[in-house]
């Protein structure tokens, strides 16, 4: 996991170039520890180590979503 995500997204280009593995890059905006830890563990609730396998995945998409309360009314 990282916030450095212009060295690492050429990093994983690189190694998609030349047919190398890795393990997953995780990518993330900088957040309080709270909201990254919630977001690293819904992410490893849906894929595991096999999914993430030569894989980006973007901290973000893993934002909890709250039902807008006003739109139920």
């Amino acid at each position: 996991m990282t916030h450095n995500v212009a060295h690492f997204a050429s990093l994983a280009r690189e190694y998609g170039q030349g047919g190398r593995v890795h393990y997953g890059i995780i990518l993330s905006d900088q957040l309080p520890l709270k909201e990254l830890l919630a977001r690293t563990l819904r992410l490893l609730d849906r894929f595991d180590g096999d999914a993430l396998r030569n894989q980006i995945v973007w901290l973000q998409d893993f934002k909890e979503v709250f039902p807008d309360l006003a739109a139920e009314r």
